[in-house]
C-alpha cells in the first residue's frame, strides 16, 4: 500500500504540475496524510510497525520543522503552499526508507509510466509547433529536472525505448545546465556507465561548456551570478536551518555516496543541474527529487513491536497529528 501511494502522490503531483492554482498540490498532500494514516493505524493495530533508521528519521524531521516554522514567523512568507510542499517532500524520505524491496519495484513501475505519460504529452506538443516541450510541467527547466530524475527508473528496467524518448526529451528542451548535469553525472560514474557512455558524457560536457563560455557576456548569466551571489548571503545568514540547509546537504551526501550507483545518478546530476538553474524549486520535482534519493539507500528493516494495551491511544495520537497536519494544509 504504502509504495503505491508514495508513487500515486509523486506521478500525480508532476501530471499536474501545470494545474492553475495550488488546490492540485494540496489535495495531493491531503491524500498523503490520509493515506499514512490509515497505513500506520494499520500496522499499529496489528502490533508490527516498520520503522525508518533513527537518524534518517530526525534529519527529515528537523528538515521539515524548519520549513514550517518558517510560517510561525512574525512576517510569514508569502509563498506558504512552497513551504508545506517541502515539508511535504521530506516526510518522504522516512515513508521510503521502510518500503521493502519488492515494494519498491512497484514504485519505480509506477515512476516509469508517469515518464511514459510525460514524453508522449512532450511528443505531442512538439508535433503542433512547440520550439521547446516543456510538457506538462511549468517550464523546460523543470521538465529537464524531472528527466534527469527519470532516465535511471528508464535505464534500469533496460527499456531502451523509454531512455531514447527522454533522452530526445531532454535534448528538445535546449537547456545547457541539464546536459552539464548529465555529462557531469556520467564522468562521475564511469564505472558503472562504461567507457563509450563516460566519454560520450566527456564530449557533451565539453560542447557544454563552450557554449556557456560563449554567452558569459549575456544578460542570463549576469543574472545567474546575481542569484549566486544573494544564495551565498542567504547561505552565509543562516548556514544550517536556515535558507542555506547545511544539514540538507549533509544528509545528502551522507545518503547518497554509499548507494548504488543506478539510484545516486539521477540526484547527482540534478543537484549538478542545480548550481545552474534553480532545479528544485517546484514542489512535483522537490517529490522525485526527494524519493529518487531515499530509494539509494537500502530499506530499513527495522520494526516496532507494539502492545496491545498501547495500540488504541497511539492510533488516536496519529489521527490527532495527522489531523492538524492536514487542517493546516487546507487553510493554506
Amino acid at each position: 500500500m504504502l509504495a503505491g501511494l508514495v508513487g500515486i502522490v509523486v506521478a500525480a503531483g508532476l501530471l499536474s504540475s501545470g494545474v492553475e492554482g495550488s488546490w492540485a498540490q494540496s489535495s495531493l498532500i491531503l491524500v498523503l496524510l490520509a493515506g499514512s494514516a490509515i497505513w500506520l493505524c494499520g500496522r499499529i493495530a496489528l502490533g508490527w510497525l516498520p520503522s525508518p533508521q533513527p537518524t534518517l528519521f530526525i534529519w527529515s524531521a528537523a528538515l521539515a520543522a524548519a520549513a514550517l516554522s518558517a510560517l510561525l514567523l512574525p512576517a510569514p512568507p508569502q509563498d506558504r503552499p512552497a513551504w508545506i510542499a517541502a515539508a511535504a517532500g521530506l516526510s518522504l524520505f522516512p515513508l521510503v526508507s521502510v518500503i521493502d524491496v519488492e515494494s519498491r519495484e512497484k514504485l519505480d513501475r509506477i515512476l516509469r509510466i508517469a515518464a511514459w505519460m510525460l514524453v508522449l504529452l512532450a511528443v505531442y506538443q512538439r508535433l503542433h509547433g512547440g520550439p521547446h516541450p516543456q510538457s506538462i510541467l511549468w517550464n523546460k527547466n523543470a521538465f529537464a529536472a524531472a528527466i534527469l530524475l527519470l532516465l535511471p527508473f528508464a535505464v534500469c528496467a533496460e527499456n531502451g525505448l523509454l531512455a531514447a524518448g527522454l533522452l530526445l526529451c531532454l535534448w528538445g528542451t535546449r537547456s545547457v545546465g541539464a546536459w552539464l548535469g548529465l555529462s557531469a553525472a556520467l564522468l562521475l560514474h564511469r564505472r558503472a556507465v562504461g567507457a563509450i557512455a563516460f566519454w560520450l558524457g566527456a564530449a557533451a560536457g565539453f560542447i557544454c561548456l563552450i557554449v556557456v563560455y560563449a554567452k558569459l557576456q549575456s544578460l542570463e548569466v549576469f543574472a545567474r551570478l546575481e542569484s549566486w551571489r544573494e544564495l551565498w548571503r542567504m547561505i552565509v545568514a543562516a548556514p544550517w536551518l536556515g535558507l542555506g540547509l547545511g544539514l540538507w546537504l549533509g544528509g545528502l551526501i551522507v545518503l547518497l555516496k554509499p548507494g548504488p550507483a543506478s539510484r545516486r545518478f539521477g540526484p547527482i546530476a540534478v543537484l549538478i543541474y542545480g548550481l545552474v538553474d534553480f532545479t528544485l524549486s517546484m514542489p512535483s520535482v522537490f517529490w522525485l527529487f526527494c524519493v529518487s534519493t531515499a530509494l539509494a539507500a537500502p530499506a530499513s528493516g527495522l520494526s516496532l513491536n507494539i502492545a496491545s494495551r498501547h495500540r488504541p491511544l497511539l492510533c488516536a495520537l496519529v489521527v490527532a497529528l495527522f489531523g492538524a497536519a492536514g487542517f493546516l494544509v487546507w487553510r493554506q
